[in-house]
């Protein structure tokens, strides 16, 4: 098989992956566990931040996989190492970034209710 055709389905395979687990997670519908959702102190210690940074985590994770399909079917044209350089990088980027934002978040949240704000 060519191997854009190979990076085109193991990525699309997993943005579509990630959308289906994050629709519960977007819908509140995840108690605090130990296995599933954004699993930090703050998360795990008070459902009242869990469920708003989980939805927010959630809904964004599903924004940028979208995004990411979009990217992957557009650039199809490209050549096999332009494709797979700048797929791989998006991908890279978009989840270092959304990881942080979501900790961040839930960690502001968690501020925030400390101080009385929440």
């Amino acid at each position: 098989m060519d191997p854009k055709w190979t990076l085109f389905l193991s990525l699309a395979g997993a943005c579509v992956t990630l959308i289906a687990l994050h629709i519960p997670l977007s819908q509140g519908r995840i108690k605090p566990n130990d296995w599933y959702g954004l699993r930090i102190k703050a998360t795990l210690e008070d459902p009242e931040i869990w469920y708003p940074a989980n939805a927010r985590a959630a809904n964004t994770g599903i924004g940028i996989s979208i995004i990411l399909l979009i990217l992957l079917i557009l650039s199809l044209p490209l050549g096999v190492n332009l494709y797979t350089g700048l797929n791989l990088m998006a991908f890279l980027a978009a989840m270092i970034w959304w990881v942080y934002d979501s900790i961040r978040y839930a960690i502001r949240l968690s501020q925030a209710k400390r101080n009385g704000i929440l």
